[in-house]
C-alpha cells in the first residue's frame, strides 16, 4: 500500500506539474546551465542542491533542461515523502484509512502539490526529515540514530532551514530513550552537525582563503527580503497561517474573491471523511491517548 500511494501521488506529479515556477529553482537553473554567469562559490543555503542538479543534468542525456530535471526531482521527492507520511501515520494510528486520507490531504494540498512539481530544494530537504523523523520512531540502538542524523545532515546541506528540525529530533530522542538518553543526543549532534560542518568547512577551504568572518557571513547569508522575529505570538499566528494556506493555497483574503463551488465542495467533502474516519475507529483515540499504539514500541509513549 506504500508502494502504491508513493506511485499514484508520483504519476499525478508528473502528469500535472506545475509552470509557476519558484525564483529559487530557475536561479538554480541558470546556474547549471551557465556556470560562467556565476561565481564558483555555491549558494550557502542550498549547498549540494545546486551540485546535485548539475550531475543530474550532466549525467542524463536528452533535450530536458535542467528546470524539468529539478522538476522531476522534486516530484519524486514529493511522492516518497506522502508514502513515508502515510507509513508512519499507520504505523503510529494502526488505521490504514485514516493514514491514507491524510496522506492524500497532504499530497494535494495546494502549496505541497505546487512544490513537488517545481524546481526549488525545499521538498527534497522536506523528505529527508521525514526519512530521519521515520528513522528516529524505529530508533533501537546506535544504528537507528546514526542512519536518522545522517539524513538529517543530508537534509541540511540540501536546504540550510533544515536545521531547525534539530531541536524535534532532540525532543525525541530524550523523551523515548530513557536509558541512553544523553549518550543518543550527542551521537545524533556530533554526526548531524559535525557533517554539515564539516562540507560547508571543505567547500569555503576549497574556494576561498581562509577568512573566519567571511567563513561566518557566508554561511549565516540570506536574501535581503527575508527576516527575523522573536515575537512568539506572531510567529505562533504565522506558522497557523502557513498551514491553513499550505491547504488552501496563496493568500486566504482571495479565496472570497475567487470562489469556485468544486474546491469548495471538494474541501467540505474532504474534512467530513476524516471526521468519520477518526470517528469510527475510538480505538485510535484510545492508542494515541496511552502511547501504545499496536505498531509502536512501548517507550514510545512518552513522545506519542
Amino acid at each position: 500500500m506504500t508502494l502504491a500511494v508513493f506511485l499514484f501521488a508520483l504519476i499525478v506529479y508528473l502528469a500535472v506539474p506545475t509552470r509557476n515556477y519558484y525564483w529559487d529553482g530557475v536561479a538554480v537553473t541558470l546556474h547549471i546551465e551557465h556556470p560562467d554567469w556565476f561565481g564558483p562559490m555555491p549558494h550557502p543555503n542550498h549547498l549540494l542542491y545546486t551540485p546535485l542538479g548539475w550531475a543530474l543534468y550532466r549525467a542524463c542525456g536528452g533535450a530536458l533542461r535542467a528546470i524539468d530535471r529539478l522538476q522531476i526531482l522534486s516530484s519524486v521527492a514529493g511522492a516518497l515523502a506522502v508514502a513515508l507520511v502515510y507509513a508512519l501515520l499507520r504505523r503510529l494510528t494502526a488505521n490504514p484509512r485514516l493514514a491514507v486520507l491524510i496522506a492524500a490531504a497532504l499530497a494535494f494540498s495546494a502549496t505541497w502539490w505546487k512544490f513537488s512539481t517545481n524546481a526549488a530544494a525545499y521538498v527534497p530537504a522536506a523528505c529527508l526529515l521525514l526519512a530521519a523523523f521515520a528513522a528516529l520512531v524505529r530508533a533501537q540502538g546506535p544504528v537507528w540514530t546514526i542512519a536518522a542524523a545522517a539524513a538529517h545532515a543530508a537534509a541540511m546541506l540540501v536546504h540550510q532551514l533544515a536545521v531547525l528540525f534539530l531541536p524535534a529530533a532532540l525532543s525525541l530522542l530524550l523523551l523515548r530513550d530513557r536509558r541512553a538518553r544523553l549518550r543518543s543526543a550527542l551521537l545524533y549532534v556530533s554526526i548531524a552537525g559535525g557533517a554539515a560542518a564539516a562540507a560547508y568547512f571543505m567547500t569555503f577551504r576549497a574556494l576561498r582563503t581562509w577568512n573566519v568572518k567571511e567563513f561566518i557571513g557566508w554561511i549565516t547569508y540570506h536574501s535581503p527580503d527575508s527576516a527575523f522575529s522573536f515575537d512568539l505570538l506572531r510567529n505562533l499566528g504565522l506558522s497557523l497561517r502557513g498551514h491553513l494556506r499550505l491547504i488552501a493555497g496563496g493568500r486566504l483574503g482571495s479565496l472570497s474573491e475567487s470562489f469556485a463551488p468544486l474546491p469548495a465542495l471538494a474541501a467540505v467533502l474532504l474534512a467530513a471523511a476524516l471526521v468519520a474516519a477518526w470517528s469510527a475507529t475510538p480505538a485510535v483515540s484510545r492508542r494515541l491517548s496511552a502511547g501504545v499504539a499496536s505498531a509502536t514500541r512501548p517507550d514510545f509513549a512518552g513522545v506519542v
